[in-house]
């Protein structure tokens, strides 16, 4: 055995075999943790294929709940135009016949206002002329009074009752047909109070017997011009009073009328045919009555369609932040699959260095085998 070789190497290759397999077997061990970590990665690529996957269908399903809800919100928003176009419509034919009757309306008031205007006016100023021939008359009555004999003339009973009674008639008739009443009871009790004025008038006009009084004295028959002048007073006498009793049934009939017509406009709608002067206040109460119950039943209709088109734009409001909620959901997981994505490509990219460190240590480990044989 040489000393030298002994001392220096004991054994031939004893220290850089033990080297080596060592290495090789560091290696061999580096190689199958590599193999074990690559085998690993690829259950963590494919876990995350398949939440790739996964992401993918969800997405997906989103998309076409996105879909269906744009949808929806189309139908809705076509929905909503539909009734606010029904809405305008109703509008148009609610107003169009309300402005067209309101105008009429307005019409016929003002001509009926017109039309009792002027009776007002011209009844009025028959009033004021005949308060004003009545104090004329009375003015005339008392200077008559104060200038007149003892003993008072009065004229034949026949002439001025007779045309008392002309009078009143006519005054009667003429009533009777400026303002004919509906039917023979609601004549005789609209002309009840006039008629009973009118006989209560000529009663009181008329001239009292020759039983309950003193037979006027004689006038002696003179021809002189004082004389003369006295046969003219009874003659004046008799035209005044004429004219007072004309001035009074005037005024009596002027009450009668007032009277009549006052009973007429409380008793209103209780005849059957109406006079022309109560037809047209009956007839614009009826209108104005169809016209409120017609403005109440469109107020109705148009309150109805807008509490459905209140329901619908909600329901459009609510469709459309459902959309806006699902668009948030959709971007969140469009970021969460592009991190996912980022991650696949870290883990591919280390596990082809991995794959290629690998193998090029196989290399290198098959390289050393193939020197040390």
């Amino acid at each position: 055995m040489d000393p030298g070789r002994g001392r220096g190497h004991p054994e031939p290759g004893a220290g850089p075999l033990r080297s080596d397999k060592e290495t090789i077997v560091f290696l061999r061990r580096s190689l199958i943790e590599a193999e074990q970590k690559i085998d690993l990665w690829k259950e963590q690529a494919d876990e995350a294929r398949k939440e790739n996957i996964q992401f993918k269908s969800n997405a997906r399903v989103l998309q076409i709940e996105l879909k269906s809800t744009q949808q929806e919100l189309a139908r809705a928003r076509e929905e909503y135009q539909r009734q606010g176009e029904m809405v305008r419509e109703l509008r148009t034919q609610i107003r169009a016949p309300k402005d067209a009757e309101c105008r009429c309306n307005a019409k016929s008031l003002k001509t009926e206002l017109e039309t009792t205007q002027k009776q007002l006016v011209r009844m009025r100023d028959e009033y004021k002329k005949q308060a004003r021939v009545l104090t004329e008359l009375r003015a005339e009555k008392s200077s008559g009074h104060g200038s007149k004999s003892p003993h008072p003339v009065t004229p034949p009973a026949s002439a001025s009752s007779t045309h008392r009674n002309f009078a009143v008639d006519r005054n009667a008739t003429s009533l009777v047909r400026e303002h004919p009443s509906d039917s023979d009871s609601d004549s005789s009790s609209d002309y009840e109070d006039l008629d009973f004025e009118e006989v209560k008038m000529v009663d009181i006009q008329r001239p009292r017997s020759s039983a309950t009084l003193p037979p006027p004295p004689r006038v002696p028959v003179v021809t002189s011009s004082k004389e003369l002048n006295l046969e003219e007073e009874p003659a004046r006498a008799v035209e005044s009073a004429r004219r007072g009793d004309q001035a009074k049934e005037m005024l009596n009939r002027d009450f009668a009328l007032a009277k009549q017509l006052d009973r007429q406009l409380n008793s209103r709608g209780s005849s059957a045919l109406p006079s022309n002067f109560q037809s047209g206040p009956i007839f614009l109460s009826q209108r104005l009555a169809q016209m409120e119950s017609l403005a109440l039943h469109y107020q109705k209709v148009y309150q109805q369609a807008r509490a459905q088109h209140q329901r619908i734009y909600n329901q459009a409001r609510a469709l459309e932040m459902e959309y806006g909620s699902a668009r948030k959901h959709i971007h969140v997981l469009e970021e969460e699959l592009k991190g996912m994505r980022n991650e696949l490509t870290v883990v591919k990219q280390q596990l082809s260095d991995a794959v290629n460190l690998a193998e090029i240590r196989g290399k290198e480990i098959r390289a050393i085998a193939m020197g040390k044989n």
